[in-house]
This record gives C-alpha cells, sequence and structure tokens, in this order.
C-alpha cells in the first residue's frame, strides 16, 4: 500500500495549481492532492464522498473554461456571462442553515434530557461542549458560502475580462505556487462533482467567478 500512494505534504510549498480552489459539490470540503503511482489526484477526504481524478483533467478544463469565458466577456452580451450560476452554492447554503436549525434541537432535547434527569451534569456538559462544536463549524462555513453566494452575483465583465487574458497569458510560465494564485485572483471558487465507477473525464465543474 505504501509503495501504490503518498498523502501530501505539508512542507510550506505550493505543489498544485488547484489547493484551495476546488471543493466537494456532496460536502463542501476543499479537494486534496493524492499522488498514486507518480500520478496526481484529487480526492475528496470524506469516505464515501465524490470519486476522485486526475488533477490535470481538472486543471484543463477550468483553463478551456476561462479561455471560453473571456471570448463571452469580450464578442457576447454581458448578460450571457458565465460562472453567475449560483444553483451549487444556494443548495449548499440551505443544507448548512438546516444543520444549523438542527444544531438548536439538539440543544434543547439535551437540555430536556438534563432536566427529566437522564443527564447527569458532566455527561451533559460533554454532549453540549460536541454540539457547540459542530455549530461553530457551521457558522464558518455558513459565512463562507455566504460570501462565495455574493461574488458570484456580481462583476465588471470589461475588468474581468482584463484579469482572465492576464491569466492565460501567464499561465503557462508560471510554477505550481503561481499557477494557484492566478486561478484565485479570477476565480472565487470551483465545485467538483463525480459519481463512483465513472470514466476518468466524467466529472462536473460549476465556477464562481470572483468580484470584480
Amino acid at each position: 500500500m505504501e509503495s501504490r500512494y503518498t498523502l501530501p505534504k505539508h512542507d510550506g510549498t505550493v505543489k498544485s495549481p488547484l489547493v484551495g480552489l476546488v471543493k466537494c459539490a456532496n460536502c463542501g470540503q476543499n479537494m486534496q492532492r493524492l499522488v498514486m503511482k507518480g500520478t496526481s489526484y484529487l480526492l475528496c477526504t470524506r469516505a464515501g464522498c465524490c470519486a476522485s481524478t486526475q488533477i490535470k483533467l481538472v486543471e484543463t478544463q477550468i483553463l478551456e473554461y476561462l479561455a471560453d469565458t473571456l471570448v463571452r466577456l469580450t464578442v457576447d452580451q454581458p448578460e450571457h456571462i458565465p460562472g453567475r450560476e449560483t444553483t451549487v452554492l444556494e443548495t449548499a447554503l440551505d443544507a448548512v442553515r438546516n444543520e444549523i436549525a438542527g444544531t438548536e434541537r439538539q440543544k434543547s432535547r439535551l437540555y430536556e434530557l438534563l432536566e427529566l434527569g437522564e443527564y447527569d451534569l458532566p455527561l451533559f456538559r460533554e454532549r453540549m461542549a460536541v454540539v457547540k462544536a459542530k455549530r461553530a463549524g457551521l457558522d464558518k462555513k455558513a459565512v463562507e458560502l455566504e460570501r462565495s453566494l455574493r461574488e458570484a452575483q456580481c462583476s465588471n465583465p470589461a475588468v474581468l475580462a482584463e484579469k482572465i487574458r492576464a491569466v492565460l497569458d501567464a499561465y503557462d510560465k508560471s510554477d505550481a505556487a503561481g499557477k494557484n494564485e492566478l486561478l484565485k485572483s479570477v476565480l472565487a471558487e470551483v465545485w467538483y462533482k463525480k459519481e463512483k465507477k465513472t470514466r476518468p473525464g466524467d466529472f462536473r465543474l460549476t465556477y464562481i467567478l470572483r468580484a470584480t
């Protein structure tokens, strides 16, 4: 098993141009880099979630999207700009808000169990700490999704076109860290979805352009 794959090592260097940019559309976590037999893959670390695929395939599709977007920004009318699709973000935000409401119900239930004598005070505090920690994580995720949603809803086509052109011109000359910085200058997030047991290229990307 050790010879088949290598987990990413956090040595302070950027080894993937997609780090911190691509998120799993199922669970919302950042996709991670996994090296297997010398090839880099995008991996969701949550067991049984999205299927992985080669980073190079995802990177190529992102660059094709940016090139297509540049054409649309300079040729088509502004209302046809791609990347303003917010369905994925709205769905994810609704799911997080439902989970937040669930933590409120859990807290109420814990108080009921304490009053009924089912829980003693130490157990009550232990269980409440778990719920509060979960709630803090959900609140943070909700704030991030709300920010991404706002960014997806507004952009200046002319400014965005110039930024994308600069990214495409400089991309091939940059190292992984530089490529990552370039992509993040025009893309707020890329949401990745791939079903299990499908072909390598059978993944779907949803792009959120950064506000300008």
